[in-house]
């Protein structure tokens, strides 16, 4: 090591070993190291270089090696949880170093702090460290990294030498569900789509010579988004011979003992299986989780419906569209982010993820399905117990996840305190419906009844009642979470670590009456202990007192007593931490030895928490049992598509779904149907609605239809949509014809094929060409069950060949100026698919649309000249001479026609339009089109990032610590979703990102409105949006639910933050009109001014400028925020905080209206200022500075009123008789003046009570801190 110090001789070490030792070592994987040092993570080396680019921290350097700089960076060790997010996601894996020599080291269960100071002289020269744990995107537990409602699985892949066969094994280390397969090549793709693991491990040769499936998954858009890590894991790993010994030295995986003596595992499986295991057994340093097989897979002979990765994304099983009206089939997203469910009203998250493993794995066993059917008919034919439940469920956290963390020894106080409130839910269950309800008829609640009374017999429940206090520390090292009266020496100890309070005065009594000296105290702190503190006038005799610390105005001293009682306190706390620490591990291992037990607890509370939902959602959209059997039979009546009628309900316009009805039977009745029909008349929408019902049905739940009848089906195939892949360099048709290929190679008699316009990115010759070959291939060779929609009539011709096929279209009625759509099924073929309709239903100008009618038309004609020609001839009269005439006549119009085709095909339609388009444009106009897009981007810009922060850490100076702590906790809940940070600060720019995104680009009305001003003749015009920022946030406050802990919640609190930051911005409200700007200067964007000694090339816009505080802050715009920023934010924060001292949230009233009103009148004040172009004196800069500080003050305390309002509950009964007194006196106003002035209430008063377009309104109120 040479010229190394010898912490970073360590380092080396340390880095050697983890590139990795033992195991590692012969898996050739190399993990960044995080250091810790002090308060800090730190880099070195090529790790430094590293982090530094994926992180956006600086790089620095410290010391030399071999003359070389040595590259440094670091994090601080209280936001690891962010950087280490961004480090997985980027497809890197993390090692965790600690000290072992510090007072956490009890967190870490290593040495105490008086264990470390008794080794005496330190034999090393620097601290002791380990690694504590190995991070990878499949090995992660805590719920900060991971989605609540989302599986994390871990796989593993192993292969035979020619790839024809494969062992796939499937672990959720955070759950314990663990599942595997031993598949050919062609059901590879729907298990990586089903099962959308985070990690994969490989062998060598597998990740050289992947199979196609494989390299598909791996190129798809999940792992471009680093979604997914690849680990290439050495050979030895695959050689499953230590497979048993891991096995039964090990209990955790006692669930796999059965299956592996049995001989139920094939030799691949086994190798991908014990893969896995070594894996996680290294990564967790040697813990695993307590596996259980995941539902669906608990027979050897039982398979799940496969679907591939297409099918799932075009129908929207579980994720819905980049529309923002367009949701999953599990939920509907609406504007504002608000979530609205379609199936999944579940309300814990562990039968949310119990829902998503159904629906992403239907059953195909008619026996299992009707076993679940059963039980769903329970809860629908008895709402009663649904109503019963909910209330028990609401009350759950994630036992799940709990339990396996305290498992692998991850777990924290707040972890067993969930498994406690569990096993009381169990029990509050077990008595409801073991008192109320008769279920001896219903095997599954004979089940629930049964386990739920063995959770009740046993000790762990009680015991953990009796240990834990309610209110429970996420970490060990915070202490206090054993209740008072659990161990009596505990509560010994405790006494003596709190008795400061009555030691203080009677030391304080005794040394006054020692040294005569009144103003002689008795202090503590956590720093100096107790210790005696005197003013600087009154020194005290230092042959008792020793000076400890000087301070301007006091001084402080040291007595022999006084040190001896800190030790004494000292040795208090040690004991606490110690015995706390003892009594945990001793609770870990209760609940550790119950894990079967609470598997069990918790599988089933899964299962009634998705009927208790499921229920709920047939009940309420008229879903019914369809009966499910093994036949070939498809029938279904008025079926409908459940996304698309939730969200025709919702959206409350009057319509209704049109339902249909469809029969076939691949036995005796129709096998393949043909639909035609015109663009929008509902062919797409028909095919998604019998795959959802076929899923739906398959998977246990009823369907939304009158009546249904399912033959199970083993495959669903969907090819509708289109979309390129350009990273993969594949077309749109390309990509149509690869899954179509697919489809074929991989569909069986038993399949459900759904096909939509195929051939369509081609001439039409290929593309009808393509599509009747491809239908006559399925018909007649893989016979299976098919729905094609297309738009070529010769396709229908099939019909006359082949039996079992039918003809379909969807209904349409063309009137003059419009196209009447019925949505309705009927038999036949639809004439034409109405283009030209629909082309005029969005918009399409008059003169393109007439010129591509005269061009259908001559098409047409052109079409019939040779028959036309063909009927005149009268072959009975034609001499040789005449038919060798006709023949030549009809060539020229074959010609000719062939050549306008070519003309036509170089020149295309397209293309015609969008010449046509842009030249009938002069460029004035099209110079006046890009402005106003200009303008209305950059009009909508806001305060800095920084600004944003300041203000959100006003709010947490002055909010009470009750409503701030609710908020922040909601706020950190969306994670890192949507380029989101969990930091309270950083959240508060949230809203500015993703806003640029496509699926939150309809939010951008939300930050702003435009008021108009003047301050000469010209007309100011005021542009306020229905959707500005002053009703939006008005809405965000009546629509937050102070119960909802939710990802909506999240959201909806974010944006509430970030818009009260830009409702007080004044160039987010007024917009400037004079006789340079008659159509407004965009909120200042026009409007350019000079900052002191700057020239005219210099200038910036009044928006930007004011945006930044003019000039007082400069951006931050990379998260997450630097140190120095943090610093700044800080420091300004309570700065600021003083220049509104009138703004106190006590008498808090939130009035988006009345602070539109005052941002505009500071903004009429900076423009007073102002003149355009002009240079400003530094007088003008400060005087706008403080105008924009005492905005920013005022938002920040006015977020703090906002949560205390929504978060702090209802005042106490001593003012609520005071309240309504005051409410009956205003309601009378209003009686008296409707009865005095003949119904027409002053528009004064009726804005004082609350009566709106003569309906009353929500009314706040406020006395002192009570709030209604």
């Amino acid at each position: 090591m040479g010229q190394l110090t010898p912490a970073l001789q360590q380092y080396f070490k340390l880095k050697e070993q983890y590139k990795g030792c033992c195991f590692l070592a012969k898996l050739g994987i190399e993990y960044v190291l995080f250091f810790r040092v002090g308060d800090f993570y730190e880099f070195f080396f090529n790790d430094a270089i590293t982090m530094s680019q994926v992180l956006g921290i600086a790089l620095t350097t410290r010391g030399k090696y071999k003359d070389h700089d040595i590259p440094l960076c670091g994090i601080p060790y209280f936001a690891i949880d962010n950087y280490l997010k961004k480090v997985i996601r980027k497809g890197l894996k993390v090692a965790i170093c600690e000290q072992t020599e510090v007072c956490f080291g009890i967190y870490l269960n290593l040495q105490t702090p008086s264990e470390a100071k008794s080794r005496g002289k330190r034999k090393s020269p620097v601290l002791e460290r380990s690694v504590v744990r190995l991070i990878s995107a499949g090995t992660l537990v805590e719920d900060a990294f991971l989605s609540p409602r989302q599986s994390n699985f871990l796989c593993a892949l192993s292969s035979t030498r020619d790839n024809s066969h494969f062992g796939f094994s499937v672990i959720d280390i955070s759950t314990g569900e663990y599942a595997v397969h031993n598949v050919d090549s062609s059901q590879l793709a729907s298990l990586f789509a089903r099962y959308d693991p985070r990690e994969i491990l490989l062998s060598h040769a597998l990740q050289s010579n992947p199979p196609s499936a494989l390299a598909s998954f791996l190129a798809s858009d999940s792992v471009n988004e680093t979604r997914c890590m690849v680990t290439v894991l050495d050979d030895t790993a695959w050689e499953s011979g230590e497979l048993q010994t891991l096995i039964d030295t090990h209990s955790e995986l006692a669930a796999l003992s059965q299956p592996f003596r049995e001989h139920l595992f094939s030799e691949m499986e086994l190798d991908a299986l014990h893969a896995l295991l070594q894996y996680i057994n290294t990564t967790q340093m040697g813990a695993f989780p307590r596996l259980f097989c995941l539902e669906g897979e608990e027979e050897e002979d039982q398979r799940s419906l496969e679907l591939d990765r297409s099918t799932r994304d075009s129908l929207n099983l579980t994720r819905g569209s980049r529309d923002t009206l367009t949701g999953s089939v599990l939920n509907v997203w609406q504007r504002g982010n608000a979530k609205r469910q379609t199936i999944d009203r579940t309300v814990t998250v562990m039968g949310s993820r119990l829902l998503s493993n159904r629906l992403s794995s239907p059953l195909t066993q008619p026996k299992e399905i009707n076993h679940r059917l059963d039980t769903l008919s329970y809860f629908i034919q008895n709402p009663q117990v649904t109503t019963m439940l909910l209330p028990l469920l609401k009350s759950l956290g994630d036992s799940e996840r709990s339990f396996q963390r305290l498992v692998l020894k991850r777990g924290s106080p707040q972890d067993l305190g969930v498994i406690r409130d569990m096993l009381r839910t169990t029990q509050a269950i077990y008595e409801a419906i073991h008192s109320s309800f008769s279920t001896s008829s219903n095997p599954f609640f004979l089940r629930v009844l049964d386990t739920f009374e063995k959770a009740g017999q046993t000790s762990l429940l009680s015991v953990l009642s009796k240990a834990l206090t309610e209110s429970l520390p996420f970490s060990l090292s915070d202490g206090g979470f054993i209740a008072p009266g659990y161990s009596a020496e505990l509560d010994h100890w405790r006494s003596i670590e709190s008795s400061n309070a009555s030691l203080l005065s009677e030391m304080q009594a005794k040394y006054i009456s020692l040294t005569n000296n009144a103003k002689l105290k008795v202090k503590w702190t956590e720093s100096l202990g107790f210790f005696v503190e005197v003013p600087n006038s009154t020194p005290l005799d230092r042959s008792l007192f020793l000076p400890c610390q000087t301070l301007k105005s006091h001084l402080r001293y040291k007595t022999a007593e006084l040190v001896e009682l800190d030790n004494k306190r000292f040795g208090a706390c040690e004991k606490v931490k110690k015995l706390e620490l003892s009594f945990f591990n001793e609770l870990k291992t209760l609940v550790e030895n119950e894990g079967l037990l609470l598997t069990q607890c918790n599988a089933l509370l899964s299962i009634l928490d998705v009927n208790c939902g499921l229920s709920r959602v047939c009940a309420d959209f008229g879903y019914v049992r369809p009966t499910v059997n093994a036949s070939s039979t498809l029938s279904l009546t008025d079926v409908r598509h459940l996304v698309v009628e939730d969200m025709m309900m919702k959206q409350k316009q009057g319509k209704t779904f049109i339902p249909n009805s469809l029969h076939m039977d691949c036995q005796q009745g129709i096998r393949s149907c043909i639909i035609t029909g015109p663009n929008m008349g509902g062919k797409t929408t028909l095919l998604r609605s019998v795959a959802l019902c076929v899923i739906l049905g398959q998977m246990g739940c009823f369907i939304p239809a009158s009546r249904g009848e399912i033959g199970t089906v083993d495959k669903i195939f969907s090819r509708v949509g289109s979309s390129d892949d350009i990273l993969n360099n594949r077309s749109t048709f390309y990509s149509e014809i690869s899954e179509t290929a697919s489809i074929l190679r991989n569909a069986t008699s038993r399949s459900l094929i759904l096909v939509d316009e195929l051939g369509r990115g081609t001439s039409v010759e290929e593309g009808v060409a393509i599509a009747t070959s491809v239908l006559d291939f399925i018909h007649t060779k893989i016979q299976c069950k098919t729905l094609f929609a297309t738009h070529y009539k010769q396709v229908t011709d099939l019909v006359r060949k082949n039996t079992q096929m039918a003809n379909f279209k969807m209904g349409a009625i063309p009137t003059d100026s419009s196209l009447l759509l019925s949505y309705r099924m009927e038999a036949g073929i639809s004439d034409q698919s109405y283009g030209l309709f629909i082309a005029k239903m969005a918009g399409i100008p008059r003169e393109i649309l007439e010129s591509a009618e005269k061009m259908v038309q001559k098409m047409k004609e052109d079409g019939r000249e040779i028959e036309k020609a063909l009927q005149e001839v009268d072959v009975n009269q034609l001499t040789p001479i005449q038919a060798m005439l006709c023949l030549s006549e009809l060539k020229e119009i074959a010609q000719k026609r062939d050549e306008e085709e070519r003309e036509r095909f170089v020149e295309s339609f397209a293309i015609k339009i969008v010449f046509k388009v842009c030249y009938s444009l002069d460029k004035m106009a099209l110079r006046k089109v890009f402005l106003v897009l200009l303008i209305s981007v950059q009009g909508v810009l806001a305060w800095f990032n920084i600004e944003h922060m300041v203000i959100a850490q006003i709010a947490k100076n002055y909010a009470n610590s009750l409503s701030f702590n609710k908020a922040s906790s909601i706020i950190k809940l969306l994670g890192d979703k949507y380029n989101s940070t969990a930091n309270y600060l950083e959240a508060a720019c949230w809203a500015d990102e993703v806003k640029k995104t496509a699926e939150y680009n309809y939010t951008v009305p939300w930050h702003f409105t435009r008021r108009g001003y003047s301050n000469d003749s010209t007309a100011a015009k005021t542009d306020e949006p229905e959707d500005s920022i002053v009703n939006r946030l008005q809405s965000l406050f009546t629509e937050i639910d102070q119960s909802d802990v939710s990802e909506t919640s999240s959201s909806q609190l974010r944006f509430l933050v970030h818009l009260i930051g830009d409702i007080h911005q004044p160039l987010h409200i007024l917009n400037y009109f004079d006789s340079s700007f008659p159509s407004g200067d965009q909120s200042g964007n026009l409007f350019f001014v000079r900052e002191p000694g700057k020239n005219a090339s210099q200038a910036v816009n009044l928006h930007a400028w004011t945006d930044g505080c003019a000039g007082f802050f400069s951006d931050c715009k990379e998260l997450p925020v630097k140190e120095e920023h943090y610093v700044e934010i800080l420091n300004e924060a309570s700065t600021i905080a003083l220049l509104c001292e009138d703004e106190a949230s006590g008498s808090f009233a939130f009035d988006p209206a009345a602070w539109a009103e005052e941002s505009f009148e500071a903004g009429v004040e900076i423009y007073r200022m102002v003149k355009q172009g002009a240079e400003l004196t530094e007088e003008q800069v400060e005087e706008v500075q403080t105008i924009l500080k005492k905005q920013i003050c005022k938002a920040g305390k006015r977020l703090a009123g906002s949560f205390e309002l929504i978060y702090t509950k209802f005042p106490p009964p001593s003012d609520f008789y005071f309240i309504m007194m005051v409410f009956v006196s205003l309601l009378g106003v209003v009686i008296l003046d409707e009865v005095y002035n003949g119904g027409s209430c002053s528009k004064q008063r009726r804005e004082y009570v609350g009566i709106e377009n003569n309906k009353m309104k929500k009314v706040k109120f406020n006395f002192g801190n009570s709030k209604i």
